[in-house]
């Protein structure tokens, strides 16, 4: 079982930050650029217009292509006032390709997602396309979606870190980041482990529950220097309820998950748990790929 030895601090020079001008992807905006703020980062905000299968650009395509190359130097404005470097990118093309093309052109660290709009981003959330895109990255990517801009457009930094596991070796890289994030906010991480409903009155349910607290305490163990705090959770019941819950609950600035990198959106939790989470959490979500 993978345990964190020694935590590296994370770097962030490069956020690419994918926007479809919604309320949603605003809110993205506006939670990359506080990252950006944060760690000294370069912020790339790029649009894809999807190409709809043509063979290449054509008028229509190219006056949008324009028009969005505008729309985006307007919210470029916003990271110069705040004296953030950026970049704009305006692309035609299939969304997850793209998407991988820029990540790898400009060496970005972390990519952030609106989940809603008219176009595009709003196509992010839908089996093959999510599939796609999450196979893709192999940078962390965080997730803002229907039920978190309104806290996003808040900015407010990651101090309450809520870290779903399921104990498996996926979680080990989730763990730096859950790790350098607390520390960086001096904040306070929740670790959770959800079980079967039907485990709650089995006899061996005591028993059960110090071995899994034990493996937890073991992946991610009290910070020696006391920069952050943790606490470790057991739960029975349906993993993106309960995950959900205690999130809304506890009013979680961010919620980590680990993903496997053969299945994309299938998240260290058992089944869809990453894209549920994804989806209903009021808070965003960064899931990291092993």
């Amino acid at each position: 079982m993978a345990t964190l030895a020694l935590a590296p601090e994370i770097k962030i020079k490069n956020i690419l930050v994918a926007v479809d001008f919604s309320e949603c992807s605003r809110a993205a905006f506006n939670q990359a650029l506080n990252l950006a703020t944060q760690f000294g980062s370069t912020l790339h905000l790029a649009h894809v217009l999807e190409s709809e299968g043509r063979s290449g650009p054509d008028r229509k395509s190219v006056e949008l292509l324009a028009e969005t190359d505008q729309k985006l130097r307007a919210w470029g404005e916003t990271a110069r006032f705040r004296k953030v470097p950026y970049k704009i990118n305006a692309v035609a093309g299939d969304l997850p390709k793209e998407l991988e093309s820029l990540t790898r052109e400009f060496d970005i660290d972390l990519v952030v997602l609106g989940t809603r709009g008219h176009t595009g981003l709003d196509k992010l959330m839908l089996g093959s396309t999510a599939e796609a895109v999450f196979r893709g990255l192999d940078r962390p990517v965080l997730t803002v979606g229907p039920f978190a801009p309104r806290q996003c457009l808040e900015c407010r930094e990651f101090r309450k870190v809520l870290f779903p596991t399921d104990l498996s070796p996926q979680a080990a890289r989730a763990t730096i980041y859950v790790d350098a994030l607390a520390r960086k906010h001096h904040g306070h991480v929740t670790m959770v482990h959800v079980l079967p409903k039907a485990l709650e009155n089995n006899p061996d349910a005591p028993m059960l529950c110090q071995i899994y607290l034990n493996q937890m305490r073991h992946i991610l163990p009290p910070d020696p220097g006391h920069a952050y705090t943790v606490d470790y959770v057991l739960r029975f019941g349906e993993s993106t309820e309960e995950v959900v819950n205690l999130a809304s609950g506890w009013e979680a600035d961010l919620i980590v998950l680990g993903v496997r990198k053969a299945r994309a959106m299938a998240a260290h939790l058992p089944g869809h748990t990453a894209y549920g989470v994804m989806t209903q959490a009021a808070c965003p979500v960064l899931t990291v790929r092993s």
